[in-house]
């Protein structure tokens, strides 16, 4: 287990260009050049680099990847969490001017604490991020080496790391002798766009979530599209505080593509976030987001839109568009509910409920390669309708509360907007409804429309 170094003011040591410097945690991206100390004896320590694991760094000199460097450093454990390294009686410190340097004297910059990679990771999911207590939002302010501070509380290091909060995503802590249990707010908005019409309709949908929505977190794009042509895109639309995350796929049928945001959902990746919300391209976002996170991070159940159109048989029962093919084959104690529409999914928390897309995924390979690819009418609609149903895991709230399809009356205080009822003229629909808002103007209806795919 590698001992890592937080300075008192909630960075981490690592060695760029020859020379050690602070880092933000929300900044890493991998631990190849973080510092970590490797104990020789109670007293004496090198100091390395997964980078250069094999070698250490020599401090007086400055080099990286050193055999034998001058001397050992000297190291005092002030407990099991909080340590002091000398180098020829010299402190090393980090400054709040982000400097590393050594020091005649000790005090609280010359202290470090030691944490483990999985400590960090945890550090990593909080940082930046509001927290949910008690129904109430407590906005992020800094990290020390002992405390997370929001604007109206502050949480003990010790509690976040603490074996008992196991999951990344979710804390307990205390107050004075007091108990109480935060969630992480850390939203992903995911899509799957394959094809140019798609990727047209991605593209109003994304300015509608930035522009109107608010949103500035991260996006995951799964596309047979290459990076450089999404990129390209994006920037066009103007967006830029948010972080897109491409993946890149490949789809030889319509199974594929409805796999591909199964295989996404079920992913490691999923694991910091919470909740996701899972979007067709055909989406449209109408209002703010911040409650429709809040009310989601709160929520214990997946949920999307319930189908209860008037005059439409929509029972999970008999309505092959959400799962009656599966439910005949293997039935489960349920009334005569309506299934659900997989255009718009919420997921509370990545962590917590991404074994219900592998099941969804298995359930998937396993009944196709018996019965055939089109085996599934509406593929993973019907899984997921199926398996949320029988596992209790779905609910209507809050994702039917907060979307209207695009031909219903109440489409202006809907949050999310589902133009799949518009057919081949959904994105002329999409482009209507975004520029009597005033999102897009005439040059950007000509370029959407006729720019072509390189």
């Amino acid at each position: 287990m590698k001992k890592y170094l937080l300075t008192h003011h909630g960075f981490l040591l690592a060695i760029i260009n020859n020379s050690i410097c602070q880092i933000k945690i929300k900044d890493l991206n991998d631990f190849k050049n973080v510092i970590y100390i490797e104990d020789i004896s109670k007293y004496k320590c090198r100091i390395k680099t997964k980078e250069g694991d094999v070698f250490s760094y020599d401090i007086k000199n400055k080099l990286d990847k050193i055999a034998v460097e001058e001397c050992y450093l000297d190291i005092e454990y002030k407990s099991n969490k909080h340590v002091i390294i000398k180098y020829k009686g010299l402190f090393l410190s980090a400054n709040t001017d982000m400097e590393v340097t050594l020091r005649e004297h000790a005090f609280s910059w010359e202290e470090f604490r030691v944490v483990t990679e999985e400590d960090i990771e945890k550090i990593l999911c909080i940082s930046n991020n509001d927290i949910l207590v008690n129904k109430k939002i407590h906005q992020f302010n800094c990290i020390s080496g002992d405390e997370v501070k929001y604007k109206d509380i502050s949480i003990k290091i010790d509690d976040i790391l603490s074996e008992i909060s196991k999951n990344k995503m979710e804390f307990s802590f205390f107050i004075n002798e007091f108990p109480f249990y935060a969630k992480v707010i850390n939203p992903l908005f995911v899509y799957v766009v394959f094809g140019d019409d798609v990727f047209e309709q991605f593209k109003l949908s994304i300015k509608s979530l930035c522009d109107i929505g608010k949103y500035t977190g991260d996006i995951v794009i799964v596309t047979d599209m290459s990076h450089e042509i999404v990129t390209r895109e994006i920037k066009r639309i103007y967006i830029k505080p948010n972080k897109i995350i491409i993946i890149n796929a490949n789809a030889k049928d319509r199974l594929d593509y409805v796999g591909c945001r199964i295989n996404t959902l079920s992913s490691s990746l999923m694991f910091k976030y919470q909740p996701i919300f899972y979007l067709d391209a055909d989406v449209l976002i109408n209002n703010k987001l911040d409650n429709v996170i809040y009310k989601s991070v709160s929520s214990d159940k997946i949920s999307a839109q319930l189908e209860d159109y008037p005059n439409f048989n929509n029972k999970i029962k008999h309505n092959i568009s959400v799962g009656s093919t599966l439910f005949s084959e293997s039935e489960f104690d349920i009334g005569n509910v309506n299934g659900f529409n997989a255009g718009i999914i919420m997921i509370p928390s990545g962590e917590k409920f991404h074994f219900v897309f592998k099941i969804a995924y298995k359930m998937i390979v396993l009944y196709t390669q018996k019965y055939g690819r089109d085996s599934i009418p509406y593929y993973d609609q019907s899984v997921l309708n199926y398996i949320l149903y029988k596992f209790d895991l779905y609910s209507s709230s809050p994702i039917s509360d907060v979307t209207e399809l695009s031909c219903e009356a109440g489409i202006q205080e809907a949050t999310f907007v589902h133009f799949f009822p518009s057919g081949n003229k959904r994105l002329e629909e999409m482009k209507k409804f975004l520029y009597e808002k005033k999102i897009i103007g005439e040059k950007f209806l000509e370029s959407i429309m006729h720019r072509e795919r390189v």
